[in-house]
């Protein structure tokens, strides 16, 4: 093999390998949460055929919670593009969008904290 090329394969191989157990780990959450909320699941589809439909899950949620949803559905949409052309985007793009994510991720990870303190909240108040 020429010099770097194994190196480079090595390194391509780290990467497919990383992101295919991201993504595994992802897609198990995102299967469990459709076989336990399928009504739920299937709003979220409905925006792909009808943007307003969003307004119906809109309207049974509070200001803060409809803010996360709005962001997330965004950044989702934004993000996602970005990802279907990762290998053609050049090293800094692709640094840029690897940025992003991590900003994204922190920011979920703060929301998720905020909604899980809600939710155990609701349920105590339910006993």
């Amino acid at each position: 093999m020429k010099k770097g090329r194994s190196e480079f394969l090595v390194g391509l191989v780290d990467f497919y390998q990383t992101f295919f157990s991201g993504m595994s780990a992802s897609t198990k959450k995102l299967s469990a949460l459709q076989r336990k909320y399928p009504e739920q699941y299937n709003e979220i589809l409905e925006f792909d055929k009808d943007s307003s439909a969003i307004n119906d899950l809109l309207d049974n949620l509070d200001t803060d919670q409809q803010a996360i949803l709005l962001r997330l559905l965004l950044k989702a949409s934004t993000v996602g593009r970005r990802m279907s052309t990762l290998l053609h985007l050049n090293a800094d793009e692709q640094k840029e969008l690897a940025k992003d994510l991590e900003a994204f991720s922190k920011e979920y990870t703060k929301n998720l904290t905020m909604l899980q303190e809600e939710r155990d909240k609701m349920k105590k108040k339910r006993k």
